[in-house]
């Protein structure tokens, strides 16, 4: 019986592990979707106020300070910053990471210059193989 069970748990667990994986993949896209339509949402109200701008910062977190505010300018509800799987921190001025689980994480930027063709612009570096994996599929 203890070895039907030992058997069974060690198919079970590296299964509940890619499925937490998946989870934390979803939860991250669709933080990334709410931040790219808040970007839109905002700019919306800045041309009804005469200003047809993206903001210049999406925040203002201090870097790598964990459950600070992320996301503060363009999410009704801000994200906290957590280190750790499913959590994102604040890397650089307009640069964020998004942990898939303690090990796998994914880069993201922000283009706040508006002399930037890619003004307005928040997502992963196409050429991070990880942003190619988990979020441009």
């Amino acid at each position: 019986m203890i070895v039907v069970i030992g058997i069974l748990a060690a198919i079970a667990i590296p299964k509940f592990a890619l499925t937490r994986d998946d989870a934390n993949i979803v939860k991250g896209k669709s933080t990334v979707a709410n931040i790219q339509s808040g970007l839109v949402t905002n700019r919306t109200k800045r041309i009804m106020r005469g200003e047809a701008k993206y903001p210049s910062t999406l925040d203002g977190a201090t870097n790598n300070a964990e459950g600070e505010e992320l996301f503060t300018e363009v999410l009704e509800h801000p994200v906290r910053a957590k280190h750790s799987a499913g959590g994102w921190q604040k890397t650089g001025s307009t640069k964020y990471q998004f942990f898939i689980n303690n090990s796998t994480t994914v880069e993201f930027s922000y283009d706040g210059d508006s002399s930037s063709a890619t003004f307005g612009r928040f997502g992963c570096n196409s050429s991070d193989p990880n942003c190619e994996k988990y979020f441009l599929n």
